[in-house]
């Protein structure tokens, strides 16, 4: 968009390099200055961040290839 931020998302496969996924599900917005980790078993967490607008105070987890809020 218009900002530089952008809504995608990838995942690094050994042997495959980087694969793009579905799109990200209805209220998680693109975002920058955001803070992300690894969590239990092989869940990847999002919080925060921000838009050109607006301070983001969300959190997200990607669990078998789903995002949950």
């Amino acid at each position: 968009d218009a900002s530089g931020e952008l809504n995608d998302c990838w995942v690094f496969l050994s042997g495959l390099g980087w694969i793009a996924q579905p799109a990200v599900p209805a209220g998680m917005v693109a975002r920058s200055l955001h803070s992300m980790c690894r969590g239990p078993g092989n869940t990847v967490v999002v919080f925060g961040g921000g838009t050109s607008i607006a301070v983001l105070n969300d959190t997200w987890v990607w669990n078998n290839g789903t995002w949950r809020r």
